[in-house]
């Protein structure tokens, strides 16, 4: 898989890729080297999150609207953390930390076990193939921007037990 431009841009440090699940990775490497076969002249993706702490995720969710924490940590009903962190607006970080710290139940993030990278929007340019390659790759794809995140939350299939 030699190239001759690199495949990634890193927006945040490169320890969050390089602390991803190997399959999530490899699999990641593989569709952007196909992407950037087929489109040698767009930018290299730029990489905005890999793996965090939970201090970490919760300084971004302190940031977040109640529409952004609804939408993103919801899909599948909303935890009683997500209407603890509303309930506690204005959010801090520590706050936010305290709240995913001691939450009973809930779901929060695969990037806290490195089995989810986000990818900025901006940096793709040819949005259907992307999509297909990734899928050719076993990786999901979670467009947040519809939640006003900017960013494909991507995932291994293979990598998700």
């Amino acid at each position: 898989m030699p190239s001759d431009k690199p495949l990634f841009h890193f927006s945040c440090p490169a320890e969050e890729y390089n602390d991803l699940i190997p399959v999530l990775r490899q699999d990641l490497e593989m569709a952007a080297w196909e992407y950037a076969q087929e489109f040698p002249q767009d930018p290299p993706w730029r990489i905005t999150s890999g793996t965090r702490t939970l201090r970490e995720q919760a300084k971004l969710m302190a940031a977040m609207t109640p529409e952004q924490l609804r939408n993103l940590y919801g899909r599948r009903g909303i935890p009683s953390y997500v209407e603890e962190l509303i309930q506690a607006m204005p959010l801090t970080p520590q706050k936010a930390h305290h709240i995913l710290a001691h939450r009973k139940e809930g779901y929060v993030s695969r990037h806290l076990y490195g089995k989810a990278v986000d990818v900025a929007a901006d940096s793709i340019l040819h949005e259907e193939a992307f999509l297909k390659v990734l899928q050719k790759h076993h990786l999901s794809c979670l467009d947040e921007r519809s939640g006003n995140i900017p960013c494909f939350h991507i995932c291994s299939i293979l990598g998700s037990v």
